[in-house]
């Protein structure tokens, strides 16, 4: 509700993502033809504005995630695709289909497995949950963009099931002062 109601909060969320995604990137490297081809799926699958919301929950909620949409392997009903870890030589050219934004409260809950990837520890699987609440898949963490708010020691980390802080709640008894 402050974020809704509270400039400072929402300035607080979004000023900073949106600083960050202003210029977008610029990749020197690559032929014109394949810079056309990559701004087209960009466009065609809104991933600026889904990168955006990702930072902007993870930045108000503590935690949000990108569920990584590939055609061929959106049947996240069939368990057996969906708990395997991604395999990149299996993305066909063409089949990204964009990232699904969840947020941590009230779509997506890491599960209590653990996994060394990247140089930390991060759940090996995720729930997707539907809006009663209710389990309706299981997906391997490679799957998965996650966006996590503000960093935590270790032990708050585990506490808040590998999420991180709210910014909202950093700032919160000077934002309702």
């Amino acid at each position: 509700s402050l974020y809704r109601e509270n400039w400072v909060v929402q300035n607080v969320v979004a000023l900073l993502v949106d600083d960050m995604l202003r210029e977008w990137y610029d990749l020197k490297d690559a032929a014109p033809d394949q810079l056309k081809a990559l701004r087209g799926v960009e466009r065609r699958t809104g991933l600026r504005r889904c990168i955006s919301t990702g930072l902007k929950w993870g930045r108000l909620y503590g935690g949000a995630a990108g569920l990584i949409l590939i055609a061929g392997q959106t049947d996240l009903a069939c368990a057996s695709s969906a708990t395997r870890p991604l395999d990149p030589d299996s993305i066909q050219p063409g089949s990204f289909r964009g990232l699904y934004i969840l947020d941590r409260w009230q779509g997506i809950s890491p599960e209590p497995e653990l996994t060394f990837e990247g140089g930390e520890v991060v759940p090996t699987f995720y729930s997707i949950n539907d809006s009663a609440g209710h389990i309706v898949a299981r997906v391997h963490h490679s799957r998965v963009v996650r966006f996590v708010g503000r960093e935590l020691p270790d032990l708050e980390r585990q506490a808040e099931l590998y999420w991180g802080e709210s910014e909202v709640e950093a700032l919160y008894k000077d934002v309702v002062a």
